[in-house]
C-alpha cells in the first residue's frame, strides 16, 4: 500500500531543511546572509525533500553552482555551502555530486567574468599559473623589490592540495583568504604549499603568522601532524624565479 504524505507535513519537513542549511551555512562560511537565498537554492531543497536523499539530485545540484558562479560567489564558499547542505541531511557529500557541482561553477565562471578563471575552484585561491604569471610581472613593473614570498608547507604525508577531500580543500582556501582579506596579497598552491606573495610592508608577517596559525589547526585536526611557515626575498633578477618556484614545490 503506498503512502501518501500529506501537502501540510510535506511542506514543513522543505521548511525546516531549508532554514536549517541556511544557519549552518552562515555559521560555517557564506559571507554575507543576505544573498544566501536564490531559486536554485528552494529547487534543490524541493528535490531532496521529494526523493530519497541524493536520487535525481545532479540537475539541481548543477544548477546550484550555475547559479553560485552567477552570484559571485568564490569557489571555496559555495562549496563549503553544498556541504552544509548534505550535513543537514546528515549524509556525507557524495564525491561525483560535488564534482559535478564545482565541473558546472568553474564552466560557468569563466564564461561570465572575465579572469574568474584566474581562480582555482576547490580552495578559491589563484590557480599555480596565475601566480606565476603575477610573479614574472613584477619584474616587468620593477616591483620584485617590494615583495616577498612565504610558504606554508603542509604536514609531512600531504600529497598535495589537490588530494584532499573538497571540503578540506574548500577550509583551507577560505582559512587563507580570511587572514589575508583587504590585503593585495597573491595567493596559491602547489603540491603540498601554499604560497603567498606578499607586499613587503608592515603587518605582513603576521598575517602570514595568522594564516600559517589557521591552516595549522585546518591540518592539524586532520593528520595530528602542523604546519611549517618559510619565508624568502624574491632573487634580484627574474633569471632566479624558475629555482625560487622549484623551491616552492619541494
Amino acid at each position: 500500500m503506498t503512502h501518501l504524505v500529506s501537502p501540510g507535513s510535506w511542506r514543513t519537513g522543505r521548511d525546516q531543511l531549508l532554514l536549517a542549511w541556511r544557519r549552518d551555512a552562515l555559521a560555517q562560511s557564506w559571507r554575507v546572509a543576505s544573498d544566501w537565498f536564490c531559486p536554485e537554492v528552494l529547487d534543490l531543497v524541493r528535490t531532496a525533500s521529494r526523493s530519497a536523499p541524493t536520487a535525481g539530485l545532479e540537475p539541481a545540484i548543477r544548477a546550484l553552482g550555475r547559479a553560485r558562479a552567477a552570484q559571485g560567489v568564490g569557489p571555496a564558499e559555495a562549496v563549503t555551502d553544498l556541504f552544509a547542505f548534505f550535513g543537514v541531511l546528515g549524509l556525507p557529500a557524495p564525491a561525483e555530486l560535488v564534482a559535478a557541482f564545482v565541473e558546472t561553477w568553474a564552466e560557468f565562471a569563466e564564461g561570465c567574468e572575465p579572469g574568474i578563471s584566474c581562480v582555482d575552484p576547490g580552495t578559491g585561491l589563484s590557480t599555480w599559473a596565475h601566480f606565476r604569471a603575477r610573479l614574472y610581472e613584477l619584474y616587468a613593473e620593477d616591483g620584485a623589490a617590494a615583495r616577498i614570498v612565504a610558504m606554508v608547507r603542509l604536514p609531512v604525508g600531504t600529497a598535495s592540495v589537490t588530494s584532499l577531500p573538497w571540503n578540506v580543500q574548500a577550509v583551507a582556501g577560505r582559512e587563507v583568504l580570511d587572514a589575508f582579506e583587504g590585503s593585495p596579497a597573491v595567493l596559491s598552491h602547489t603540491g603540498a604549499t601554499i604560497a603567498a606573495l606578499v607586499p613587503r610592508v608592515h603587518g605582513t608577517f603576521s598575517r602570514l603568522q595568522d594564516a600559517a596559525n589557521r591552516l595549522d589547526r585546518v591540518f592539524t585536526a586532520e593528520s595530528g601532524r602542523g604546519c611549517r611557515l618559510d619565508v624568502e626575498p624574491l632573487p634580484h633578477v627574474a633569471d632566479g624565479i624558475s629555482r625560487l618556484l622549484d623551491s616552492l614545490r619541494r
